[in-house]
């Protein structure tokens, strides 16, 4: 079996706990695969109208400037003591699920590395679940890190069991091979 190659590792972040751990993971996978990193953020976007899905023009933003927003993520990136990856940082405006996956293929992402929030019941069915939507759509594999994750710096984690169910079908397979290389 060949071992896995990362060229490119993608990193979505919301500025959660959950996503300071995706970071630290994001960045032990591009350094033990001397892959680039890329850290990206959705910034929300509100509906200014009613009724079907809104146009991008119909969409107001909210909160914060790009400019503040990208200074965040070098702020979370320092605290997580990944600068010296030097990681490119990209903020996007929109939808989170479609911005992680036009990111993901804008960089042409070998993987996918983003928190959860272990939300459930009408917790997660009042607010959705990115993760949930982005690992079923990726086209590319996802890691996701949960809520109970250590949270450690890139140089201290560690993978010391993996899971991976199989049903014999051919995306359970490649997943089979990751898991072997990892």
């Amino acid at each position: 079996m060949s071992m896995l190659t990362l060229k490119r590792v993608l990193c979505a972040i919301d500025f959660s706990d959950s996503s300071a751990r995706a970071v630290g993971h994001a960045a032990a996978f591009a350094r033990w695969y001397q892959a680039d990193l890329t850290v990206v953020h959705v910034a929300a976007m509100l509906d200014r109208g009613f009724g079907p899905a809104p146009m991008e023009s119909e969409l107001v933003p909210v909160g914060p400037t790009h400019d503040q927003i990208v200074e965040d993520v070098r702020q979370t990136l320092a605290a997580a003591g990944v600068g010296a990856l030097n990681p490119h940082v990209s903020v996007r405006e929109g939808r989170p699920v479609t911005g992680i996956l036009d990111e993901a293929t804008a960089v042409h992402a070998d993987l996918l590395v983003l928190g959860t929030h272990g939300r459930s019941g009408v917790s997660r069915l009042l607010l959705g679940s990115v993760s949930e939507k982005v690992v079923r759509t990726a086209l590319c594999p996802v890691l996701t890190v949960p809520p109970h994750a250590t949270s450690a710096p890139a140089d201290a984690v560690l993978l010391k069991r993996i899971l991976c169910p199989l049903d014999f079908s051919p995306s359970s397979k490649r997943a089979l091979q990751y898991a072997l290389s990892l």
